[in-house]
């Protein structure tokens, strides 16, 4: 277990990590290029412009995680809980988040080229305007 250490800039390409628990760290800018492993965990942790392709958080609840700037291209989301994190500026292409739980994520601006990543997402009211509003739709009450 990582607790409460600075790793930022760290590389841990084609590391296993298996069972790792990475719990209040800085990983600003870190690299997990081509990692493996099961039942590795994250939470309250900064992962800022961090590189994390490929990244498996599938079923877990995410608590506050800072993904602001990181590349997440190709992580598996899948029926993962956000819980005060932040994906503001993050590469989503190729991600996976069917049956995720995002009303707890800062999605930021999502570039409409993410959009068809968070297909079978959960969304609250306020985010799905905030999406619409990025396409140019004006949302108004009925």
């Amino acid at each position: 277990m990582f607790r409460g250490i600075d790793l930022a800039n760290s590389r841990w390409g084609g590391a296993v990590i298996s069972g790792c628990r990475f719990l209040d760290c800085r990983l600003t800018g870190a690299a997990f290029t081509k990692v493996r492993g099961i039942g590795y965990e994250f939470a309250r942790c900064l992962l800022k412009m961090a590189t994390l392709p490929g990244l498996d958080l599938s079923g877990q609840r995410l608590v506050r995680l800072n993904f602001s700037g990181a590349d997440l291209g190709g992580a598996n989301f899948t029926n993962a809980i956000f819980d005060e994190c932040s994906l503001h500026g993050a590469n989503l292409r190729g991600a996976k988040f069917t049956g995720a739980d995002l009303r707890g994520a800062n999605l930021g601006d999502i570039s409409l080229n993410d959009t068809p990543n968070l297909k079978g997402a959960i969304i609250s009211v306020a985010q799905a305007n905030t999406l619409l509003a990025g396409l140019g739709l004006q949302v108004l009450p009925e």
